[in-house]
């Protein structure tokens, strides 16, 4: 099912599991669902980083809630929901004059009459004439009640605020102004166990759910995932696939299952085959070339890695033997005598990009290490290929 589609909620007696089976077609709202809620997801994922300015990052959802009411606005309305007039919120949005009422939140046509003043549409100017009130009101209007449903938005790659800490002010400054206004249901992704490590605070208790953890995609998964990728993203009915299901099966499995990575790796080598004008036409073909370009990766990749010892190596292969991931409690393990003499080969793959490292927030002290994309990829050549799948 398509991140962008609209769900209508089944009746009690249909399974909703049907609605996320990837064999199954994609489930729309083309009609009315009489005493069905209707969850529409938002035009834009949204992703924060510690430099972000808060106040900025909610205009951001903010503008882009206005675009979802532009977008959906005959979706909405075939549900006799109430919406204001697109054409009118599309000529609020791109005037240099806004309209500020007093007296109640008024807003083209929805709500009670006030007196009328006049603003400019600059940033300043713009938030402080009642832009989120505004939009606070078609929400209302449009979603009474949870059971009328909601938009969906979802906040991704917590994991880039570095640590739980740092995700966990951020929620917590986002809860009444975002997070739990009304018409609103959200989605917060994020690797490395941030989400569940930011659910914890006393001030989230009862605004977010118990995280669902989200383990890699089995391999009988993977037909399906690529052939929907491929009908979503095709610009044309015969589209060129650079990377099918085999090549993708195989990537995947050289980065240890790791989705988002092996993803990574298909976009560059289609960048290369354009570059370099390479388009097999045969499917045996085009997985060659892309074994052979992935092999030629990893061996630059370790000609390039510089600087780590025999032993820092030994500490590299055995943890790629071991499944990726290890804390530096485990240090007998590796073969040391205590956390501190394991510490000089782990910062020395650290420093290689071999392997990363995540912190605690109390102590900053290292709890897990793991070893990168570009980890497993040099694994890939000093294992002689022997890690491919069959």
């Amino acid at each position: 099912m398509s991140a962008r589609e609209p769900i209508a909620e089944p009746p009690p007696d249909q399974s909703l599991a049907a609605l996320c089976d990837l064999s199954s077609p994609p489930v729309t709202a083309a009609k009315p669902l009489t005493g069905a809620q209707l969850f529409i997801p938002l035009p834009d994922d949204f992703q924060i980083t510690p430099q972000d300015d808060l106040e900025s990052f909610r205009r951001h959802v903010y503008f882009v809630i206005a675009r979802a009411f532009i977008e959906n606005h005959k979706l909405l309305r075939s549900h006799d929901l109430a919406v204001p007039d697109v054409d009118d919120v599309r000529k609020w949005l791109q005037s240099p004059l806004l309209s500020d009422y007093s007296g109640g939140a008024t807003v083209l046509g929805m709500g009670a009459q006030g007196g009328r003043t006049t603003t400019i549409n600059d940033a300043d100017g713009f938030s402080e004439s009642g832009f989120q009130t505004t939009i606070d009101a078609w929400l209302r209007d449009c979603f009474p009640s949870p059971q009328t449903g909601a938009f969906i938005g979802v906040i991704d790659n917590l994991e880039l605020l570095e640590t739980s800490q740092k995700a966990r002010a951020l929620l917590e400054a986002l809860r009444d102004s975002v997070l739990r206004r009304q018409g609103l249901r959200w989605v917060l992704c994020g690797a490395r166990g941030i989400v569940r490590s930011s659910a914890s605070s006393a001030r989230l208790n009862g605004v977010l759910s118990e995280p669902i953890e989200l383990g890699p995609i089995s391999d009988n998964d993977i037909p399906s995932l690529v052939e929907r990728r491929i009908t979503v993203y095709s610009d044309a009915p015969n589209a060129y696939v650079p990377v099918e299901e085999r090549g993708f099966h195989y990537v995947y499995h050289i980065l240890n299952r790791n989705l988002r990575d092996a993803l990574r790796y298909c976009e560059s080598f289609s960048f290369w085959m354009d570059e370099e004008k390479e388009f097999p036409d045969k499917s045996q073909e085009r997985f060659d070339l892309f074994e052979t370009w992935l092999a030629l990766e990893a061996e630059k990749s370790l000609k390039a890695t510089s600087n780590v010892k025999p032993r820092a190596w030994r500490v590299f292969d055995d943890l790629a033997t071991a499944g990726g991931s290890c804390s530096p409690s485990d240090f007998a393990d590796f073969g040391f005598n205590s956390p501190m003499a394991f510490r000089a080969p782990v910062k020395t793959l650290e420093d290689a990009n071999l392997v990363q490292s995540s912190k605690a927030d109390s102590d900053q002290r290292r709890k897990t290490i793991s070893v990168t994309a570009r980890g497993w990829l040099v694994n890939h050549q000093r294992t002689g290929y022997a890690n491919a799948p069959e």
